[in-house]
């Protein structure tokens, strides 16, 4: 039985082509908003995961917290330790995170819906549920299936910059599950597959969970959440 493809894909040709696309240049955005909703303290204890490269976890740490940066691959996590040091980084599993405890678990950029069931993406939010003190904060963005819904045309190719390759979703909608295709400029292929959730279906997974309060929002300014926008979740232990 072959790896699961999150194991191998987030290489340095993953963040060389994602930066290409564009994908990070919204971190300072990113980071404006994610102070707006964080506790005004310092020396918070956050845990971000996965935590890529560390371009939140860094700034994080430069504002005073302790933030602990969890990744399954060691390239990130070597990018990480060059590019924005400080934190304490390790590699790991989402499902498992370092036992903490802490204020504040962050999950970032769409980085869920991995595993192929469900229920291991439920086990990993029971496991930061678990992981965070009583008030503690979960944080997680990204897109939302209704999003991808509205924006998806089958068969369309997205360039990743100008680096000749390019990405090809097909999506399962029964199962809920974006197939992508990575059309290398040397005519290779990768493939990574993420699983799609809808707003309503994270606020339970967060109850589920045991989240006591959950919120969503379209952006950090605390819009609605529609087809159009993306998705700003924060529920509290």
């Amino acid at each position: 039985m072959s790896d699961p493809w999150y194991r191998s894909f987030f290489d340095a040709t993953y963040t060389e082509l994602w930066d290409a696309a564009g994908a990070f240049a919204g971190t300072g955005e990113e980071m404006a908003g994610l102070r707006s909703v964080l506790p005004a303290d310092t020396g918070l204890r956050i845990l971000d995961v996965p935590c890529g490269f560390g371009r939140h976890a860094g700034p994080l740490h430069h504002d005073g917290h302790l933030v602990t940066g969890v990744d399954i691959s060691a390239d990130q996590l070597a990018m990480a330790e060059e590019g924005n040091p400080g934190p304490a980084y390790q590699q790991g599993d989402m499902r498992t995170p370092p036992p903490g405890p802490y204020d504040v678990v962050l999950n970032l950029y769409s980085a869920f819906g991995y595993f192929d069931d469900d229920a291991e993406d439920q086990r990993a939010m029971h496991a930061w549920h678990q992981v965070l003190v009583p008030g503690g904060l979960l944080v997680m963005t990204g897109n939302h299936r209704d999003r991808v819904a509205r924006m998806h045309q089958p068969g369309q190719r997205f360039p990743m910059g100008d680096t000749g390759a390019s990405e090809e979703p097909s999506i399962d909608w029964v199962a809920g599950v974006n197939h992508s295709t990575l059309h290398m400029p040397d005519g290779s292929t990768r493939r990574f597959d993420v699983r799609l959730y809808t707003p309503t279906e994270l606020v339970a997974m967060a109850r589920t969970a045991g989240f006591a309060e959950v919120e969503v929002f379209g952006d950090w300014d605390r819009r609605p959440v529609t087809p159009e926008t993306r998705m700003v979740l924060v529920a509290r232990r």
